[in-house]
Protein backbone atom coordinates (compact mmCIF):
# COMPACT_ATOMS: atom_id res chain seq x y z
CA UNK A 1 0.00 0.00 0.00
CA UNK A 2 2.73 2.74 0.84
CA UNK A 3 4.69 1.64 -2.06
CA UNK A 4 1.65 2.64 -4.28
CA UNK A 5 0.78 5.91 -2.60
CA UNK A 6 0.81 9.07 -4.85
CA UNK A 7 1.73 10.83 -1.72
CA UNK A 8 4.32 10.08 0.73
CA UNK A 9 2.88 12.32 3.61
CA UNK A 10 -0.12 10.98 3.42
CA UNK A 11 0.15 7.90 6.58
CA UNK A 12 2.31 11.17 8.23
CA UNK A 13 -0.82 13.47 7.74
CA UNK A 14 -3.26 11.21 9.79
CA UNK A 15 -4.35 11.60 13.05
CA UNK A 16 -7.60 9.53 14.02
CA UNK A 17 -5.34 5.66 14.63
CA UNK A 18 -4.19 6.79 17.92
CA UNK A 19 -3.46 2.67 18.60
CA UNK A 20 -4.55 1.62 22.52
CA UNK A 21 -2.02 0.49 24.67
CA UNK A 22 -2.63 -3.25 23.98
CA UNK A 23 -2.09 -2.77 20.35
CA UNK A 24 1.28 -0.36 20.59
CA UNK A 25 2.45 -3.23 23.10
CA UNK A 26 1.90 -6.35 20.95
CA UNK A 27 3.52 -4.14 17.82
CA UNK A 28 6.48 -3.05 19.86
CA UNK A 29 7.08 -7.03 20.91
CA UNK A 30 5.97 -9.20 17.88
CA UNK A 31 7.01 -7.07 14.45
CA UNK A 32 10.12 -7.97 12.53
CA UNK A 33 12.91 -4.95 12.06
CA UNK A 34 11.96 -4.30 8.45
CA UNK A 35 7.95 -3.88 9.56
CA UNK A 36 9.11 -2.11 12.87
CA UNK A 37 10.62 0.59 10.65
CA UNK A 38 7.96 0.94 8.45
CA UNK A 39 5.34 1.55 10.97
CA UNK A 40 7.82 3.94 13.19
CA UNK A 41 8.23 5.05 9.88
CA UNK A 42 4.19 5.75 9.63
CA UNK A 43 4.11 9.31 11.88
CA UNK A 44 3.56 9.48 15.68
CA UNK A 45 -0.15 8.84 15.38
CA UNK A 46 0.27 5.88 14.24
CA UNK A 47 3.13 4.71 17.36
CA UNK A 48 1.44 6.52 20.02
CA UNK A 49 -1.53 5.67 22.07
CA UNK A 50 -4.01 8.88 22.61
CA UNK A 51 -2.73 9.78 26.53
CA UNK A 52 0.14 10.36 24.72
CA UNK A 53 -0.78 12.29 21.97
CA UNK A 54 -0.81 15.66 21.97
CA UNK A 55 -4.08 16.97 22.40
CA UNK A 56 -5.18 13.05 21.74
CA UNK A 57 -8.52 14.04 23.96
CA UNK A 58 -9.53 16.59 20.79
CA UNK A 59 -9.29 14.13 18.63
CA UNK A 60 -12.46 12.18 17.15
CA UNK A 61 -12.17 8.36 18.03
CA UNK A 62 -11.22 6.10 14.27
CA UNK A 63 -14.25 4.22 13.53
CA UNK A 64 -13.42 1.35 11.12
CA UNK A 65 -15.61 0.91 7.87
CA UNK A 66 -16.15 -3.10 6.62
CA UNK A 67 -17.39 -3.40 3.11
CA UNK A 68 -20.00 -6.40 4.52
CA UNK A 69 -21.74 -3.68 6.97
CA UNK A 70 -20.46 -5.08 10.45
CA UNK A 71 -20.09 -2.37 13.22
CA UNK A 72 -17.68 -2.56 15.88
CA UNK A 73 -19.76 -2.72 19.44
CA UNK A 74 -19.76 0.63 21.87
CA UNK A 75 -16.87 0.81 24.37
CA UNK A 76 -18.12 -1.65 27.07
CA UNK A 77 -20.57 -3.42 25.11
CA UNK A 78 -20.48 -7.18 23.45
CA UNK A 79 -20.84 -7.79 19.51
CA UNK A 80 -23.84 -9.50 20.17
CA UNK A 81 -25.50 -6.93 22.18
CA UNK A 82 -23.97 -4.35 19.96
CA UNK A 83 -26.81 -5.58 17.40
CA UNK A 84 -29.51 -5.97 19.30
CA UNK A 85 -32.47 -3.39 20.11
CA UNK A 86 -35.36 -3.00 22.37
CA UNK A 87 -37.94 -3.54 20.22
CA UNK A 88 -40.42 -2.11 22.43
CA UNK A 89 -38.81 1.34 21.96
CA UNK A 90 -40.97 4.19 20.41
CA UNK A 91 -40.39 6.48 17.93
CA UNK A 92 -40.22 10.31 18.47
CA UNK A 93 -40.11 10.88 15.07
CA UNK A 94 -43.54 11.84 13.00
CA UNK A 95 -44.65 8.38 11.32
CA UNK A 96 -44.98 8.35 7.41
CA UNK A 97 -46.30 4.82 6.99
CA UNK A 98 -44.54 1.70 6.17
CA UNK A 99 -42.37 0.59 3.15
CA UNK A 100 -40.89 -3.31 1.75
CA UNK A 101 -37.02 -3.52 0.87
CA UNK A 102 -36.69 -4.13 -2.82
CA UNK A 103 -33.07 -5.24 -2.54
CA UNK A 104 -30.73 -5.80 -0.16
CA UNK A 105 -28.59 -3.38 1.45
CA UNK A 106 -25.91 -3.43 3.86
CA UNK A 107 -24.87 0.14 6.13
CA UNK A 108 -21.53 1.52 5.91
CA UNK A 109 -21.57 3.25 8.47
CA UNK A 110 -23.41 3.83 12.43
CA UNK A 111 -26.56 6.30 10.32
CA UNK A 112 -27.18 3.75 8.23
CA UNK A 113 -29.87 0.63 9.03
CA UNK A 114 -28.75 -2.37 6.66
CA UNK A 115 -31.99 -4.38 5.42
CA UNK A 116 -32.83 -7.66 3.76
CA UNK A 117 -34.83 -8.04 0.65
CA UNK A 118 -38.57 -8.09 1.38
CA UNK A 119 -38.00 -6.68 4.91
CA UNK A 120 -41.13 -4.42 6.01
CA UNK A 121 -39.60 -1.07 7.25
CA UNK A 122 -41.29 1.41 9.15
CA UNK A 123 -41.07 5.03 7.36
CA UNK A 124 -39.81 7.92 10.04
CA UNK A 125 -38.73 10.29 7.50
CA UNK A 126 -38.85 10.43 3.69
CA UNK A 127 -37.84 14.31 3.21
CA UNK A 128 -35.11 13.13 1.38
CA UNK A 129 -33.09 10.94 -0.87
CA UNK A 130 -32.66 8.55 1.96
CA UNK A 131 -35.14 7.71 4.00
CA UNK A 132 -34.87 7.31 7.83
CA UNK A 133 -36.42 4.14 9.04
CA UNK A 134 -37.18 1.56 11.84
CA UNK A 135 -36.95 -1.93 11.45
CA UNK A 136 -38.61 -4.54 13.43
CA UNK A 137 -35.83 -4.74 16.47
CA UNK A 138 -36.49 -1.09 16.66
CA UNK A 139 -32.84 0.16 15.09
CA UNK A 140 -32.95 3.49 13.02
CA UNK A 141 -31.12 4.29 9.79
CA UNK A 142 -30.94 6.00 6.91
CA UNK A 143 -32.17 3.95 3.62
CA UNK A 144 -31.19 5.04 -0.34
CA UNK A 145 -35.20 5.64 -1.17
CA UNK A 146 -34.89 4.05 -4.37
CA UNK A 147 -34.38 0.36 -3.07
CA UNK A 148 -37.79 1.01 -0.87
CA UNK A 149 -41.52 0.63 -2.20
CA UNK A 150 -43.90 2.14 -0.07
CA UNK A 151 -46.90 0.32 1.16
CA UNK A 152 -49.95 1.04 1.85
CA UNK A 153 -50.59 4.01 -0.57
CA UNK A 154 -52.49 7.10 1.09
CA UNK A 155 -52.43 10.82 1.35
CA UNK A 156 -48.74 11.95 1.90
CA UNK A 157 -47.41 8.75 0.84
CA UNK A 158 -44.82 8.57 -2.18
CA UNK A 159 -46.32 6.90 -4.92
CA UNK A 160 -44.42 3.23 -5.50
CA UNK A 161 -41.08 3.64 -7.75
CA UNK A 162 -41.69 1.07 -10.63
CA UNK A 163 -38.17 2.40 -12.50
CA UNK A 164 -35.45 0.27 -11.99
CA UNK A 165 -32.29 1.27 -10.49
CA UNK A 166 -29.94 3.10 -13.04
CA UNK A 167 -26.20 3.65 -12.88
CA UNK A 168 -24.72 6.89 -13.64
CA UNK A 169 -21.68 8.34 -12.82
CA UNK A 170 -23.07 10.45 -10.06
CA UNK A 171 -24.57 7.27 -8.62
CA UNK A 172 -23.75 6.05 -4.88
CA UNK A 173 -22.21 3.46 -3.21
CA UNK A 174 -26.14 1.95 -2.21
CA UNK A 175 -27.06 3.15 -5.66
CA UNK A 176 -24.64 1.00 -7.14
CA UNK A 177 -25.40 -2.08 -5.10
CA UNK A 178 -29.05 -1.64 -6.05
CA UNK A 179 -28.38 -1.94 -9.86
CA UNK A 180 -25.84 -4.61 -9.31
CA UNK A 181 -28.68 -6.75 -7.68
CA UNK A 182 -31.35 -5.86 -10.13
CA UNK A 183 -28.67 -6.75 -12.70
CA UNK A 184 -28.81 -10.30 -11.05
CA UNK A 185 -24.99 -10.71 -9.84
CA UNK A 186 -23.78 -12.82 -7.11
CA UNK A 187 -23.35 -11.80 -3.51
CA UNK A 188 -19.84 -12.12 -3.77
CA UNK A 189 -19.53 -9.25 -7.09
CA UNK A 190 -21.92 -7.34 -5.06
CA UNK A 191 -19.86 -7.13 -1.76
CA UNK A 192 -16.55 -6.41 -3.85
CA UNK A 193 -18.08 -3.74 -6.70
CA UNK A 194 -20.71 -2.31 -4.16
CA UNK A 195 -18.42 -0.21 -2.11
CA UNK A 196 -17.60 2.10 -4.99
CA UNK A 197 -19.13 5.12 -6.49
CA UNK A 198 -21.03 5.19 -10.06
CA UNK A 199 -17.77 6.91 -11.52
CA UNK A 200 -15.38 4.22 -9.87
CA UNK A 201 -17.43 1.52 -11.46
CA UNK A 202 -17.32 3.04 -14.93
CA UNK A 203 -14.10 3.76 -15.01
CA UNK A 204 -12.82 0.27 -14.46
CA UNK A 205 -10.78 -1.39 -16.98
CA UNK A 206 -11.37 -4.74 -18.03
CA UNK A 207 -8.11 -6.19 -15.90
CA UNK A 208 -9.18 -4.17 -13.07
CA UNK A 209 -12.68 -6.07 -13.12
CA UNK A 210 -11.04 -9.34 -13.74
CA UNK A 211 -8.73 -9.35 -10.74
CA UNK A 212 -11.84 -7.99 -8.77
CA UNK A 213 -14.69 -10.73 -9.45
CA UNK A 214 -12.95 -13.26 -12.08
CA UNK A 215 -16.16 -14.78 -12.19
CA UNK A 216 -18.45 -12.41 -13.67
CA UNK A 217 -16.06 -9.59 -15.28
CA UNK A 218 -17.14 -10.34 -18.74
CA UNK A 219 -21.21 -9.98 -18.03
CA UNK A 220 -19.83 -6.99 -15.60
CA UNK A 221 -18.08 -5.09 -18.57
CA UNK A 222 -20.93 -5.92 -20.92
CA UNK A 223 -24.03 -4.26 -18.46
CA UNK A 224 -21.44 -1.30 -18.28
CA UNK A 225 -20.73 -1.17 -21.69
CA UNK A 226 -24.82 -0.46 -22.38
CA UNK A 227 -24.55 2.39 -19.32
Amino acid sequence: VLDHCPSPSLAPAVEAPLLVPEAVELLEKTLHQEDYRTWKNLGIAWNQTRAEYPNGEMVPRYIPVFSDGWLPPPAGQSPVTARRANPAQTSSFPVQGMARALYEFQGRNPQELSSRLGDTLQVLDQRKKWWLVQDSLGQKGYVPSNILEPLGQGRGHSPIQESPPNLHPDSSPAEVTAWLNYKGFSKITVRCLGVLTGYQLLEMSSAELRAVCPEEWRRVLFKLSSV
